[in-house]
């Protein structure tokens, strides 16, 4: 009796589910179909996931190579700004020293120009003296007299002999100026130890011009050129006079020590 009432109900079920409306069959399809098309879907997500991942990491590759050139290209550009700005400053300092250089030169110029100024100033008074002295007469030509003594006084006795010697036979030298050139000459003789020449030019200066005011030297040098000669005798009475004609003359005292 179990038995076939389970088979009864196996009936029921068979002809319950084999009574499906054809409504029912085709959301049946429905559904199945679109879960195949989820199955579908999700696969084609997983490939596009996969996809973007590839993408986003060669996206992340290209963004650090971009970037590390980047950081490089601002290092270069950073370094190139640096050496820009040191040949600026370079460039600076080149500035301003031509600028002191220039100031310096400026200071110069300006010396110069009062230099140049202060010389033409000069320059013309030096040419106002010289127009004046053009202006004023000529010295007077120098007499052969006031050569030969001015010749003598500065020790030029070579040049001056002749002078003297050309004075002897000169008319217009008298008095003191013709005994002046017997005395120089024989001095110059006795300095050139020609003492026989100047015993002469002594002696005429003794005999012709007494008074003169180079008589207490010439009759010194007389003596004193007589000893020279070894005439001993000659020169003590020359001594002996003139000590006696000036004895308080420095020359009589210097003829009291050759006596």
């Amino acid at each position: 009796m179990k038995n076939h009432l389970n088979i009864i109900l196996l009936i029921i079920t068979t002809l319950f589910f084999s009574c499906k409306t054809q409504e029912q069959i085709r959301r049946s399809q429905m559904v199945d179909n679109m879960a195949l098309q989820m199955v579908q879907n999700q696969k084609l997500s997983a490939d596009t996931t996969v996809r973007i991942q590839n993408l986003e990491q060669k996206i992340q590759e290209v963004t650090g190579s971009f970037e590390e050139k980047n950081h490089n290209k601002d290092l270069i550009i950073k370094k190139d700004i640096d050496e820009i700005k040191k040949k600026i400053a370079i460039f600076q300092e080149l500035d301003q020293n031509n600028q002191s250089q220039i100031d310096n030169l400026s200071n110069d110029l300006e010396i110069i120009k009062i230099k140049l100024e202060e010389n033409k100033k000069f320059m013309a008074k030096v040419l106002e003296t010289l127009d004046k002295l053009s202006k004023t007469p000529a010295p007077k030509k120098v007499s052969p007299y006031s050569k030969a003594i001015k010749l003598y006084r500065s020790g030029r006795y070579k040049k001056a002999r002749p002078v003297l010697e050309g004075l002897l036979k000169n008319r217009r030298i008298r008095g003191n100026k013709k005994a002046r050139v017997y005395h120089n000459l024989g001095m110059i003789a006795y300095m050139d130890k020609r003492y026989q020449e100047a015993t002469i030019l002594f002696s005429k200066l003794f005999t012709k011009y007494p008074k003169a005011p180079y008589i207490p030297n010439g009759m010194l040098f007389l003596g004193k050129s007589f000893l020279k000669l070894k005439q001993k005798e000659n020169a003590k009475g020359i001594f002996q006079e003139l000590i006696k004609r000036y004895p308080k003359h420095r020359r009589a005292k210097q003829a009291k020590g050759y006596l």
